[in-house]
């Protein structure tokens, strides 16, 4: 359930991912446009049913746009030419922590992979990162891979994937979705 606390917190995420990643731009603006409306929405008191369904959908249009650099980078990594493997590696950790501050409702500098939620959804995201080519079609062989086709489906199998493992993972009483 989205309470103004957890308003709060989700406008907080979304300004210091705006900032560290899109930090200016007509992004930015829309972005902030969207969570103020959402907030608005909220605080106007709308039919709880429809407020909670466009509270999520802003809420993963937002997550999108504050994952799509780290996703892009993420995928730039693992192209033909150019394959990093810490770049990977940490682009990994970026986004499990993003995703987990974003469905847990946490201060993202509290996330640590040590925890058991960062535990699962990194290993949960993994049948995702490690077969690219099988589960989004990634070309192992193209040095210019589509980029633009390739980073939603990656984003919403990397989300379907993380809140099933946040749902599986042990958390303490009052966490999870």
């Amino acid at each position: 359930m989205l309470t103004p606390e957890r308003i709060k917190a989700l406008r907080e995420l979304l300004r210091l991912q705006v900032y560290e990643i899109l930090v200016e731009g007509p992004r930015h603006e829309a972005l902030t446009a969207d969570f103020n409306e959402l907030c608005d929405a909220a605080t106007q008191g709308l039919e709880a049913g429809a407020v909670v369904a466009g509270m999520e959908a802003k809420l993963k249009r937002s997550l999108w746009n504050a994952a799509e650099h780290k996703i892009n980078r993420h995928l730039m990594s693992n192209a033909h030419g150019r394959w990093d493997g810490a770049e990977k590696g940490e682009t990994h950790r970026e986004l499990c922590r993003l995703f987990i501050s974003a469905l847990l409702d946490r201060d993202i500098e509290s996330v640590s992979s040590i925890t058991p939620e960062f535990k699962a959804v990194h290993e949960g995201t993994q049948a995702l990162t490690a077969y690219l080519d099988e589960v989004i079609g990634f070309p192992l062989d193209d040095d210019r891979p589509d980029y633009e086709g390739l980073a939603p489906k990656f984003f919403e199998h990397f989300y379907t994937l993380a809140q099933a493992a946040l749902a599986q993972a042990k958390l303490p009483d009052g966490e999870g979705r």
